[in-house]
């Protein structure tokens, strides 16, 4: 009885044995030291997003909407150049099924882990994960941004970055319900602070083991760390709110990604501690403004790190900004000081490039941008008068000018100057110019000129426009490329129209848009039709307007040139009738210039009419037509019937002064026979 205890007992305890061997973890060598498994962490490829592979790290856009992209972005990084983003496209149609609209679905970037990476091989620190995340909303606002863990069981477990507003935080912990069946486990991470790099630092060995409580507020145990790790992933989501139609996205940047495994082998020797920032600030022509610019300094989560001192080693291994302003720094929301916000190397002296150029005429000083400028160029410059072209990236921005004087007036290409909401800082004599784009800028200290629309009228006081044209000349005499509505700077400006390309008048430009009465008296009831003078007349008289001749007394002072409209060249030119020569005839414009020392009763004479109307001669031209058309069907009558006696001819009675005709007359015969 005693040896068959025995034996039952060796067998339970062989059991037993056997139960706690498969709950022990793979056995691993001592681990003195902690080195990253994952591969490429900083994402360090070539310069420029694309959408393309990066080494190391698989994309996935099976669940993905249409239009989203995964690639490297050397615009964006914590530390070295470049860092990987994931950007969400608006579209509804999922990519894999492109027939499918979804109202959900992600982008993921992922990594493989080696073969027998176990969780029982992370190290058991609180950086365990060590990531950095860049969270920029997109359309309606962010959704969620995933980092999950997925084992080769299936089992997984999620860190979210959740837009609690919008999808809540509730549990997703379940025992069932991920792939296969399997369990899956979340942790809602704090909120994250967007549009700036946000650490995320997780002990992924102490988090899988971890308990698990169910929706249902049941708590289970957690994973077991003989687990194989099979891979990572960041997913940036898509999700459409069917009740309101709101599209939510994000475009994410991911940069150093380190995940702690044990090791026995030493890992690469930690960076330096004594991380310090510099930078040198120019103008582009690469000359030093240090002098003439404020600066601060801020870290990842975009707080300022006040009192620091250039190349002081005192700083963190995290990204950060520097921020130029001119002159002055200021703590106002948004900045009306602020020129440029450029992420910097730690460690380097940097070259921060502004938009910043000098001027050499007072009382103009600076013009600085707070924008990418592509083109400068100064059009004029004076005491009272500053014009530059700037050219850059589309939209708003912000044009600060150093001037001694208030300004009156500024324009900005042709808008409406009082559409431009500037102010003049009188203690730091700097204007600011809040533009809705960069453009023509005109910056005037004293009151300017404005070009009129200008309306023209002919001698009688109606309006007239066929043929006219104008041009505006600048007090130097040289041709002003303005219009209507443009400020100028205030000066004797000239302005001259011309009818059909002849000069008819030059006065004075003003201001006032009053309409300009032009010498120009209209010929009948025809219009565009003119008799034009480039002097100013006391009367101008119609005496005739007929095909054949115009003839007009006109009574003023001389010098003079006068156009007159007609479709034909005259044949003579008569003053006070007296032939002149001192004319001319366009054909192209069918306009008359003729040269006067006088004016007095003009008489043009074109080529003469026939005496016979128009309608008389259609008449005429028609009877002859009917006439011999029945002239010859009478002609082919007869030649049908050569048998049939003429017709009986009435004769009339002889008189003495008509004879009787002889019926043997031979020229008669002959036509009857024919």
């Amino acid at each position: 009885m005693a040896k068959a205890n025995k034996r039952a007992l060796t067998v339970c305890l062989a059991i037993l044995a056997t139960m706690v061997i498969g709950n022990i973890s793979p056995s691993h060598g001592v681990s003195l030291y902690s080195t990253n498994v994952f591969t490429n962490s900083g994402f360090e490829n070539p310069p420029g997003f694309t959408n393309g592979t990066i080494p190391g790290w698989g994309r996935e856009f099976f669940d993905s909407n249409y239009g989203s992209a995964t690639g490297v972005d050397c615009t964006q990084a914590v530390t070295g150049y470049c860092s990987a983003r994931l950007d969400i496209a608006q579209s509804d149609i999922r990519l894999s099924n492109q027939s499918q609209t979804i109202t959900f679905g992600h982008t993921s970037l992922y990594q493989v882990l080696p073969a027998n990476t176990y969780f029982s091989n992370m190290t058991d620190r609180p950086d365990g994960l060590n990531l950095w995340l860049y969270i920029q909303p997109k359309f309606t606002d962010y959704p969620l941004v995933q980092v999950r863990f997925k084992a080769q069981s299936t089992i997984e477990m999620d860190y979210l970055l959740i837009n609690i507003p919008l999808l809540g935080a509730g549990s997703g912990n379940s025992t069932n319900g991920g792939e296969a069946g399997k369990a899956i486990k979340t942790f809602v991470l704090a909120e994250p602070n967007l549009y700036h790099w946000t650490h995320v630092e997780r002990n992924v060995r102490r988090d899988w083991v971890s308990t698990m409580r169910l929706p249902n507020g049941t708590v289970v145990p957690g994973f077991q760390l003989n687990d194989p790790l099979f891979r990572m992933e960041i997913e940036a989501y898509y999700y459409k709110d069917t009740s309101t139609g709101k599209i939510y996205g994000e475009t994410v940047w991911a940069d150093n990604a380190y995940l702690y495994v044990d090791s026995t082998t030493p890992p690469p020797p930690p960076p330096p501690s004594n991380y310090y920032a510099a930078f040198n600030i120019v103008d582009p022509t690469g000359t030093s403004v240090n002098k003439l610019v404020k600066w601060k300094l801020f870290n990842s989560t975009g707080q300022e790190v006040i009192g620091y001192t250039q190349n002081s080693p005192t700083l963190t291994l995290e990204p950060y900004t520097v921020a130029v302003y001119y002159p002055t720094i200021t703590g106002q929301n948004p900045e009306p000081y602020l020129l440029l916000q450029q992420r910097i190397l730690l460690n380097t002296t940097n070259t921060v490039t502004i938009a910043i150029f000098p001027q050499n005429t007072l009382p103009w000083s600076y013009i600085a941008i707070n924008g990418s400028v592509t083109s400068m160029q100064i059009i004029k410059e004076d005491a009272a008068f500053l014009q530059f072209n700037a050219q850059g990236a589309a939209g708003p921005t912000l044009i600060l000018v150093k001037v001694q004087s208030r300004p009156v007036a500024i324009q900005r290409n042709l808008d409406d100057p009082s559409s431009i909401n500037w102010s003049y800082d009188s203690s730091l004599s700097i204007l600011r110019i809040p533009a809705i784009a960069l453009g023509n800028f005109s910056i005037f200290v004293t009151p300017p000129l404005t070009i009129p629309r200008i309306a023209f009228q002919d001698f009688t006081g109606n309006g007239v426009a066929t043929g006219i044209t104008w041009k505006i000349f600048y007090p130097d005499g040289t041709l002003a490329r303005v219009v209507p509505g443009q400020l100028v700077e205030n000066g004797t400006y000239t302005i001259q129209a011309f009818y059909d390309s002849y000069l008819i008048y030059t006065s004075i430009l003003t201001s006032t848009p009053n309409p300009v009465r032009l010498q120009m008296f209209p010929i009948g009831n025809q219009q565009g039709n003119y008799i034009a003078f480039n002097s100013t007349v006391n009367s101008i008289t119609l005496l005739e307007n007929t095909p054949a001749r115009l003839q007009f007394n006109a009574a003023g002072q001389g010098p003079n040139l006068i156009i007159v409209n007609n479709p034909s060249r005259p044949l003579s030119i008569q003053l006070d009738g007296n032939t002149i020569t001192s004319w001319t005839y366009n054909s192209t414009s069918l306009t008359i210039a003729i040269q006067s020392s006088k004016l007095g009763t003009f008489t043009i004479t074109y080529a003469t009419p026939t005496t016979i109307p128009l309608f008389y001669i259609g008449a005429i031209i028609g009877a002859v037509a009917i006439a011999t058309a029945g002239l010859l069907i009478w002609e082919r009558i007869r030649s049908r019937s050569p048998t049939q006696p003429p017709p009986a001819v009435e004769e009339k009675p002889v008189t003495k002064e008509q004879p009787r005709s002889k019926p043997g007359n031979p020229q008669k015969r002959k036509r009857g026979r024919l």
